[in-house]
């Protein structure tokens, strides 16, 4: 279910599906079709043969994915329109025709975020060369009309969180930090400018102590979750500001994010209700400029996997028959 998404603006679920191979059985890895259907089940449609990761654009009208060609072990990014049409390879791994050779020279890609404007996609590279055991991880841009492709950060340690801020113009990038010793290294918060590639680093000893998830939520400030409360704090760490206590955040697993900002400037948060008992998580959203934390759906569904539609009024989650495939299913939390 990590391979789930709802495409915005539209009532439709895109997911990834595993094939059975002609011996009935289900590979480890590498054989899964993309696709898309409408929230009740209708107008099914396969958009991708073999791909995996695949990421709505938040105008709902194209889908990023990871192509995977399994014959010449070869990853790429790539997108496609919501109907199928129009698919376009962005980026593709160079084929080396030598296999023990492509082992140890090659190119792995994940963790596409779509631009809030659907014309970019910011993804991960991680290099690997018989030189370099070590590898190297970047941070890159590419514009998907022109192919445009632009290299932010390079050498970063580990696979990092990354999101774009509301308008576009920077990305903030999390290292987690995984330098040796004793005691875990803190994550560090470098803020990249998209058109000059420089970036800055945050000075988090003036924000927080404590590792944290944290957000660009306009030009001056950023915000953030600590202590059960959202905060927002300018970002040379002055006026730092609880804005609203909301309880313990359900944490959704990599590389998504549990709180978000909103077009219309709102934050929305998941926030695990259930108290150590059973499952019941809410969906809230924080208006700024009221200074109002509403709760807009709620769920007690055990096998809820963090998918709210963008209206609240539906979830994506699971059944799990005995000896069968899992069933992906559109529950109406009103019905």
């Amino acid at each position: 279910l990590n391979e789930v998404a709802w495409c915005a603006g539209q009532e439709k679920v895109v997911f990834i599906n595993e094939k059975q191979q002609a011996d009935g059985n289900y590979s480890i890895y590498g054989y899964y079709d993309i696709f898309i259907a409408n929230y009740d089940g209708t107008g099914l449609k396969k958009l991708v043969e073999n791909g995996i990761n695949p990421v709505p654009s938040p105008d709902g009208k194209k889908i990023a994915f990871i192509p995977i060609r399994i014959e010449e072990d070869r990853l790429g990014i790539s997108i496609i329109n919501t109907d199928g049409s129009n698919r376009k390879d962005l980026v593709v791994r160079e084929k080396i025709e030598n296999t023990r050779r492509a082992y140890r020279n090659r190119t792995d890609y994940c963790c596409a975020r779509w631009s809030p404007d659907s014309k970019k996609i910011a993804y991960i590279a991680s290099s690997l060369s018989e030189e370099d055991k070590q590898g190297v991880t970047s941070l890159l841009v590419i514009d998907v009309v022109t192919g445009e492709t632009k290299q932010l950060q390079s050498e970063i340690e580990g696979i990092p969180y990354f999101s774009w801020s509301p308008d576009g113009k920077e990305i903030l990038l999390m290292m987690p930090g995984l330098q040796p010793g004793p005691q875990p290294s803190r994550p560090e918060y470098v803020i990249v400018n998209v058109k000059t590639h420089e970036g800055k680093r945050l000075d988090i000893e003036k924000i927080s102590k404590s590792p944290i998830m944290m957000l660009i939520l306009d030009e001056k400030r950023l915000l953030y979750y600590k202590d059960d409360a959202l905060w927002a704090v300018n970002r040379d760490g002055s006026n730092n500001t609880k804005l609203a206590h909301v309880g313990k955040m359900h944490e959704l697993p990599f590389p998504k994010l549990s709180f978000e900002i909103l077009p219309n400037k709102n934050i929305r948060i998941l926030i695990d209700e259930s108290r150590g008992k059973g499952t019941t998580i809410g969906l809230y959203e924080y208006n700024l400029d009221a200074k109002l934390l509403k709760i807009k759906a709620r769920t007690d569904d055990p096998n809820f996997y963090g998918y709210f539609s963008g209206d609240g009024a539906k979830i994506l989650t699971a059944e799990w028959p005995s000896n069968a495939p899992k069933d992906l299913v559109v529950k109406d939390l009103k019905t």
